[in-house]
């Protein structure tokens, strides 16, 4: 069983994140009008994709097709959310996306079954903001 060993600094990270249903269902306006558009792709998730084997096009599918998990709540230019979605083969894919001025960029794709501890268990709702200490034995 995974228990956080830093609540206060998880809870900090997750005043951060969230979607309200009003975010959620205006989502869909803002992801049909990136059918028209090419999305940067950050050279972390350049690195990712390789590691993780996921494809250009399993991130776009993601993009075209996925629903918003969180939204980051940041002051600024940009805007980044997390999408979820799930490949053709049943794969679950999380893709975080940053967008505004015209740019539209791909920060980072993962497998969420890749952090259990992390996720509900269709991936869809974040349990834990803690990143796993691999050297333990959790």
């Amino acid at each position: 069983m995974f228990v956080c060993k830093d609540p206060s600094g998880c809870a900090s990270k997750s005043r951060n994140w969230g979607a309200t249903p009003q975010q959620i269902a205006g989502f869909a306006q803002i992801q049909h009008a990136w059918r028209s558009v090419t999305f940067e792709l950050d050279p972390h998730v350049v690195k990712r994709q390789r590691e993780r084997g996921i494809s250009r096009a399993d991130i776009r599918h993601v993009l075209l097709n996925g629903r918003v998990l969180e939204f980051h709540h940041q002051k600024g230019l940009y805007r980044r959310a997390r999408i979820m979605g799930r490949l053709p083969s049943g794969r679950p894919l999380h893709v975080i996306v940053e967008w505004g001025n015209n740019t539209y960029r791909v920060i980072t794709a993962m497998d969420p079954a890749s952090r259990p501890w992390q996720w509900n268990e269709d991936y869809t709702q974040r349990l834990h903001w803690c990143v796993k200490n691999h050297s333990s034995e959790d």
